[in-house]
């Protein structure tokens, strides 16, 4: 796959995840998903916390791995 479809199929993905925010109801921001103890509230912050890290140039982790992935969920 080419550098430029990869982009194109990452933007699609990721303008689709921001189109459907707005439609979830509050019963389905709160619904569990297949990740233990995650809402899809939890997972939303979660991608749209590594997409801002990608953003502002994926600076160097100041903590673990999984602490890094939890904290856009914690706040």
């Amino acid at each position: 796959m080419s550098v430029y479809r990869s982009v194109a199929a990452w933007r699609h993905t990721l303008e689709s995840i921001l189109a459907i925010g707005p439609k979830l109801t509050d019963p389905q921001w709160v619904a569990p998903t297949e990740c233990p103890d995650w809402t899809v509230k939890d997972i939303f912050a979660h991608v749209i916390g590594g997409e801002r890290w990608m953003a502002d140039g994926h600076p160097p982790l100041t903590m673990d791995f999984q602490e890094w992935a939890a904290a856009p969920v914690r706040a």
